[in-house]
């Protein structure tokens, strides 16, 4: 798969994840009713900085449900992130994903989200990540293992209108963490632990600042922003034709 879109360049750790305290965290970038533990915070902060995640930017916040401290909480990226920020990777060559459905000829493994509810039984989704340094990385997920659902038994929301669309995008999140394990270990997309919609911010509020501190961050974000608007407006380099389509 030939991929003629100039790739900018992955991000390090942004200053504002640095910028990140034990106190922020617990009181702004953390979500459900749960027991958060020293080491849950700290381990959010060291991966947030290692990845070079930006919480404020609504890139990650940390999950938890469990009242018991030892049960460890989850780091949950916010929408499409693994795919934003594949896009950045140079060896990332794109993707295939749809579902997997049973109809009058059978199984069929198909492109896309479209399907027929009244003719056939949706069971699943997959994805094919493309690198360009090795083989393409195939995953495929089972709708009943990942769909998520009330108390009551029945499907939320989301995965009673959107079930299609909902088990793809679980397809790729796996496969994409699992073709780029050192980038997106230790994270998970919203659609995979069927988190409530309630608990899936799309920004995230910034903490109140010392003037100085607020000069300061205003200044390091103007910074990161100018640095990848430039990247945006670089040529994208032509690439010749190898052969054909995979």
């Amino acid at each position: 798969m030939n991929n003629t879109i100039a790739k900018k360049k992955a991000p390090q750790t942004s200053q504002a994840a640095k910028k990140l305290t034990p106190e922020t965290v617990r009181k702004y970038l953390t979500k459900g009713n749960g027991n958060f533990s020293d080491q849950d915070i700290l381990l959010f902060i060291a991966l947030c900085e290692k990845q070079g995640i930006d919480p404020w930017q609504g890139d990650a916040y940390l999950i938890k449900y469990s009242r018991n401290a030892s049960d460890p909480a989850q780091t949950v990226v916010g929408k499409n992130f693994y795919m934003k920020r594949a896009d950045l990777f140079e060896d990332y060559d794109g993707i295939e994903a749809g579902i997997i459905v049973y109809g009058e000829e059978g199984k069929e493994i198909r492109e896309g989200s479209h399907w027929d509810k009244d003719l056939e039984t949706l069971v699943g989704g997959w994805c094919k990540v493309f690198r360009k340094d090795r083989k393409p990385h195939f995953v495929s997920v089972a709708l009943e293992e990942y769909i998520g659902r009330k108390q009551d038994g029945s499907p939320n929301s989301m995965w009673a209108s959107k079930p299609a669309t909902m088990i793809r995008k679980t397809a790729i999140s796996q496969a994409l963490r699992e073709c780029f394990p050192n980038r997106f270990a230790g994270t998970y997309e919203p659609e995979e632990l069927s988190i409530p919609d309630a608990d899936v911010p799309q920004s995230l509020p910034e903490p109140e600042k010392p003037e100085s501190q607020q000069i300061e961050y205003n200044q390091v974000r103007q910074m990161e922003q100018a640095s990848m608007q430039k990247a945006q407006k670089q040529p994208a380099p032509a690439f010749e034709e190898e052969g054909p389509f995979r």
